[in-house]
């Protein structure tokens, strides 16, 4: 084979792998775009507004918001995905039972993150005494298979004092372009450690003393990754 032969094969096997990358990017590229769709349109949106909102409404539009978390996560329905678009700040003082894929937004949040207004949401020290045996000490429970995002969201602990954590773990768990603080009281980490808990943090504030508080049993400065949690925080 001479030279120019070898030149022909090797050029014809490089377009053959480029054609093949470019098959594979726009692989991947459909499911990202599918992804993102799926939150894009959700299955169900559902509106909440804790100031003018009645839970025998609908949920539909603002003007038929809903009042509390517990009630617009469960308009969502077992298994299904949808999104609660919050219209003011809540509180949640009763626990939730939720199994599905919610996100839970302030209106207008931008792919960076910024929003008009990054709505609260609290957890107070009720959404977790008042959880029934046997899932008792946890805000958001029997949630096998359940992911929550909060983006624009920023969430607080009001003085829960509870050991083991206001979100259990059986749980994806995302925050994203918020942040995270704690009562002065309060001396409950925000999750419970345990096996299956997948736990992320983008572009959030934590608190200037945070450590030892975000998980459950694992000390300030330790890496919560060493334990079953799966995790973007390399210290606790």
């Amino acid at each position: 084979m001479s030279a120019l032969d070898d030149i022909e094969a090797a050029a014809a096997a490089l377009n053959n792998l480029t054609a093949q990358e470019a098959a594979e990017k726009a692989r991947i590229d459909a499911a990202v775009a599918a992804a993102l769709g799926a939150f894009a349109n959700p299955q169900k949106t559902v509106y909440l507004d804790a100031v003018a909102g009645l839970d025998t409404n609908d949920g539909s539009t603002p003007a038929l918001a809903m009042q509390t978390l517990n009630k617009a996560l469960s308009l969502i329905g077992a298994g299904q995905y949808g999104t609660v678009m919050l219209q003011s700040d809540v509180t949640v003082t009763a626990p939730i039972a939720f199994v599905g894929t919610a996100l839970v937004t302030s209106p207008g949040v931008a792919p960076d993150g910024s929003a008009p207004i990054k709505r609260k949401v609290t957890f107070a020290p009720s959404a977790v005494t008042a959880n029934p045996a046997p899932s008792a000490n946890y805000a958001i429970y029997h949630a096998v298979g359940t992911s929550l995002i909060f983006i624009g969201v920023n969430v607080a602990l009001g003085p829960v004092t509870t050991a083991t954590g206001v979100f259990g773990t059986t749980y994806r768990l995302e925050f994203w372009h918020g942040s995270i603080s704690f009562d002065p009281a309060s001396t409950s980490p925000l999750i419970a450690a345990g096996i299956g808990a997948s736990v992320w943090f983008i572009d959030m504030a934590l608190p200037a003393n945070y450590g030892g508080r975000i998980f459950q049993g694992i000390p300030a400065g330790a890496n919560p990754n060493s334990t079953a949690l799966r995790t973007n925080l390399l210290a606790a």
